[in-house]
């Protein structure tokens, strides 16, 4: 029978960061999400709705998606905390007659008030600007009285009105903030803009289909470039602001006119498909501000020179698939190296850094000339063991060099010559699949590399399971299928791989001070518990994804009984 004991120190407090319980009180229902109430509908809505600032002793910051669309609204007052107005929030409201944004909106999504014929008011409290959705108001009174042309609400270019001629170039007045979604959207006339130094953002699908848009200067002040916002466009080149942060998912989507990208210190975050597949984009200059670029990001460009940023912790899956770059430098900041990255590559013949690379996904190289110039045997990229290349010998027991860190995923798969593997204490990841059909043999339910844990492999429900002692790593996504509710580490370890607790049934997690690294997406989209000690790296990793924490002190943890399911009693 397994005992275990673990002793820690009095619980000290509570910090609630994200919470999916649905609460109401007399009149609104509202859940609680990042410590904010968000709204998603009323038990009665009033003719006269006064949202309020706070519901539950939580401040209202958003209003969910659909939550008084098709009610009987005449008049509606938002209070100065509401940050979101989801897509359709007080769509098709037939008599909402008037409403004012707060200053402190940042964000409207789309047809937020589509659809509500009355609506002839529309007021913007003095500096609001926050990022418009597409259709925002459509089909209401207010934007069907508005002449042809250019149509503003207060420092917000909404959309040009009715139909443009050829050659149409246009200028957005001065001190516009910011240029609605879809303002532009499939203007194949619009030949040129100018768009004055205080636009902060460039809304989704703006500039959606603008096939003939040949050039664009951005604004000095912008930040934000939406989704989908030129993809499809007709620009060829792209540089970049100082002050813009993020350009968002397809923002320059096939763009095959597009053959340079120059994105200047500021910047941020590049999103999924950003310059998906376009045919013409030859040169790339990654900034080092840059600290995340989605996957697919530049798939299947014909990119020849690339530069990556300093601050790049992850390579995304497909990131940089079939493009046509023929050497590759890593920077020392680079951790993790996702599946197909740099496959299909197939001019890359150097690679140089990535002395920091812990997790490497399946096929990252596959198809380069680096890859086929390699010698037969074990491959390595720095301290990563890619796989075995040729045929493996009959009994084969690998023998990974010293300072081997990781082990990419799906490196021996299918090798089923292979009955062993040794490795080195510097091991902290086994990828996923690494091991799949070979004939190396583990115990059950937990399956060690050395001291890495690399699966566990029980498909019964558990309520409570501790970690043995002996475990230095968590590798990812170890129970990500998992039906376990509690799970509880040892001090022992240090390390913990990317979603390795993204099971659904996983509900607490015990997480020790000893940590000292943990893998994207932890708890994967899914909320979960963690108990950390308050300070320690855990906490800090916990606090920067907004989830939700216990603090507890770490006094000891110790377990006796059959801790790791071998039948044998400690």
């Amino acid at each position: 029978m397994k005992k275990t004991i673990i002793i820690l120190g009095i619980i000290s407090f509570i910090i609630t960061l994200n919470v999916g319980i649905h609460a109401d009180n007399t009149e609104y229902l509202y859940y609680i999400e990042g410590g904010e109430a968000v709204i998603y509908g009323a038990k009665k809505t009033d003719k006269n709705l006064e949202i309020p600032s706070s519901l539950g002793g939580f401040t209202v910051k958003r209003i969910d998606s659909d939550a008084f669309c098709n009610s009987s609204i005449v008049s509606l007052s938002l209070p100065n905390t509401i940050l979101t107005i989801s897509p359709r929030a007080f769509c098709s409201n037939l008599f909402l007659q008037e409403v004012t944004i707060p200053a402190s909106t940042e964000y409207i999504g789309n047809q937020a008030f589509a659809d509500c014929p009355d609506l002839s008011t529309i007021n913007f409290e003095k500096d609001s600007a926050p990022i418009m959705g597409i259709d925002v108001f459509k089909d209401s009174l207010w934007l069907n009285s508005q002449p042809d042309g250019d149509v503003y609400i207060g420092d917000i270019y909404y959309q040009y009105k009715g139909d443009l001629v050829y050659d149409t170039e246009l200028a957005v007045r001065e001190n516009t903030l910011v240029i609605s979604g879809g303002a532009f959207m499939n203007s194949d006339k619009l030949v040129k803009i100018h768009m004055p130094s205080t636009v902060k953002s460039i809304g989704e699908y703006s500039f959606f289909g603008c096939n003939n848009l040949k050039s664009i200067s951005f604004p000095e002040n912008t930040e934000v470039i939406g989704k989908y916002a030129f993809a499809n466009s007709g620009i060829s080149v792209a540089e970049f602001n100082n002050n813009l942060k993020r350009i968002e998912d397809n923002a320059f989507l096939t763009c095959n006119s597009l053959q340079k990208a120059i994105f200047n210190n500021g910047l941020e975050y590049i999103g999924p498909y950003a310059f998906y597949n376009n045919s013409s984009l030859k040169e790339v200059m990654i900034s080092d501000s840059v600290t995340n670029i989605g996957n697919k990001a530049f798939y299947e460009t014909p990119i020849k020179t690339l530069h990556l940023s300093e601050s790049l912790h992850t390579i995304t899956e497909d990131c940089f698939y079939g493009t046509e770059i023929q050497s590759l430098h890593i920077p020392d900041s680079v951790i993790n190296i996702e599946n197909d990255a740099f496959g299909n590559c197939n001019s890359l013949s150097e690679i140089t850094g990535g002395d920091n690379i812990v997790y490497m996904g399946e096929s990252v190289f596959e198809n380069t000339t680096w890859i086929n110039a390699q010698p037969e045997g074990l491959l390595y990229l720095k301290s990563v063991l890619i796989g075995y290349k040729g045929e493996m010998p009959s009994n084969y027991t690998a023998d990974l060099k010293e300072g081997t860190k990781g082990i990419a995923n799906g490196a021996f798969k299918n090798q089923t010559t292979l009955i062993d593997i040794i490795v080195p204490d510097t091991l902290v990841e086994v990828g996923l699949g690494s091991l799949e059909n070979t004939n190396v043999k583990f115990t059950s339910p937990f399956a060690y590399v050395g001291n890495v844990l690399y699966k566990y492999s029980s498909s019964e429900a558990c309520e409570d399971l501790v970690i043995p002692d002996k475990t230095t790593s968590i590798s990812s996504g170890v129970f990500c299928s998992a039906s376990i509710k509690n799970i509880t580490l040892p001090n022992s370890v240090t390390y913990i791989g990317k979603t390795a607790f993204s099971s659904p049934s996983i509900k607490e997690v015990v997480i020790p001070p000893s940590v000292k690294y943990i893998g994207e997406n932890l708890f994967g989209s899914r909320y979960a518990v963690a108990k950390v000690e308050k300070g320690s790296y855990a906490d800090k990793y916990m606090l920067k994804h907004n989830i939700e924490t216990v603090y507890i002190s770490f006094v000891e943890t110790y377990s006796y009984g059959d801790v790791n399911g071998d039948g044998v009693v400690s």
